[in-house]
């Protein structure tokens, strides 16, 4: 965990370094910095040692940026991530990543609630809004081809104006997330409100895994390549996704919204 800054968001983050390690000393491959979670707001992560031949990673979900001022809630300040099994990769160019992917336990508390195949945008939009607390706590699973477009964004909304975007940009090689509008009271005022992840491949087909739980939003692209964490606190639960692809051409392949049932 680096407490310093210099992270992709701002403030603390989790660093990986791949290489060897002989039970004294490791060799690192290279000296490239790499980031396990890009958002704003996980920090101090850890690894369990009795999982057996799995590896599974949890973090803080708070920054010191925020931390250190009145974070909106009551009595508690931050939360935990997902616990996430962490399995390293290799690309074509030999270059090793981490995938980061929910554990496959959290499947026992999912109860779906929407799934939707080929759906024709119109005018490159999609929106559905949901009854009571189905977001509140809740998984979406996005699968979309991005035809001409040139960006896509899935965004959640509440009935006051507030909400949060999810943004790739294929042109410029990015994954945003805005949380300019997300919050009550501009409670990020000192935390990044809008950061961006570099993605260094141009994607004809999305892949976004998304966890919404009241105050916490955690993204998996890509199949669990990149991964950001961040705080929203909006003056009521979001209620709505839009996806939209700024009026191009473009499919949904598959949207599965699934609620999660809380463990205690």
């Amino acid at each position: 965990a680096v407490n310093s800054g210099g992270s992709p968001a701002g403030g603390g983050s989790t660093q990986y370094f791949v290489g060897d390690f002989d039970g004294q000393k490791f060799m690192p491959d290279d000296n490239k910095t790499r980031w396990l979670d890009e958002g704003a707001d996980e920090y101090a992560g850890i690894t369990w040692n009795n999982t057996g031949n799995r590896t599974i990673f949890i973090g803080w979900i708070n920054n010191w940026p925020p931390a250190n001022k009145q974070i909106p809630s009551y009595i508690w300040r931050g939360g935990m991530t997902l616990p996430v099994e962490l399995s390293l990769k290799k690309l074509n160019d030999s270059t090793e990543f981490l995938v980061k992917e929910p554990v496959n336990e959290l499947n026992k508390l999912k109860r779906p609630v929407l799934t939707l195949k080929d759906v024709k945008l119109s005018h490159g939009k999609w929106t559905k809004t949901f009854s009571g607390s189905e977001l509140s706590s809740s998984e979406i699973r996005l699968t979309a081809k991005m035809g001409n477009a040139s960006k896509a964004i899935l965004s959640l909304k509440n009935d006051l104006g507030q909400q949060v975007d999810i943004i790739y940009d294929k042109k410029d090689h990015q994954l945003i997330v805005d949380r300019t509008y997300a919050d009550r009271n501009g409670f990020h005022a000192t935390s990044s409100l809008k950061h961006a992840v570099t993605i260094p491949v141009n994607f004809s087909i999305l892949h976004m895994d998304l966890f919404y739980d009241r105050s916490t939003l955690e993204v998996f692209f890509d199949n669990g390549r990149w991964l950001t964490t961040d705080l929203v606190f909006p003056s009521k639960l979001y209620n709505k996704i839009d996806y939209d692809m700024n009026g191009t051409s473009g499919k949904i392949e598959q949207i599965k919204v699934s609620t999660i049932r809380s463990v205690w």
